[in-house]
């Protein structure tokens, strides 16, 4: 999904809701789930060569209502945390070294991660 059909859906979704007819909220991927979650901190897994479209969609789902939650996203469910912590830096080094994205929704930001190219 590029940017102007993100722009033509909220267009579509503000008509819906001008004309009196309630527009459904977006709905989360399918393919990604929440597995753990904490005050400010959701652990989500979705399936291997998501697109950021998708993942920003099911990461702002899973932040509906807070202000204060960073959504860390993994492609591989052997390498998501079992609990999600209170804060970011208790999650284990290991397994945040092998998340594929992260959600910043108070700040509206996906930082997709991509290991680096061994020379």
């Amino acid at each position: 999904m590029n940017q102007r059909s993100i722009s033509l859906f909220f267009f579509s979704l503000g008509i819906g809701l001008m004309s009196g007819h309630a527009a459904a909220a977006p709905q989360v991927p399918q393919s990604c789930a929440v597995t753990q979650r904490s005050e400010a901190v959701v652990l989500m897994l979705c399936p291997p060569a998501q697109t950021e479209v998708v993942w920003r969609a099911a990461a702002v789902k899973a932040c509906e209502g807070k202000q204060r939650c960073n959504v860390w996203i993994w492609d591989d469910a052997a390498h998501v945390p079992t609990t999600a912590p209170a804060t970011d830096a208790e999650l284990p080094k290991a397994q945040t070294a092998k998340a594929v994205a992260i959600w910043a929704h108070d700040s509206q930001s996906l930082v997709s991660l991509r290991k680096a190219a061994k020379k």
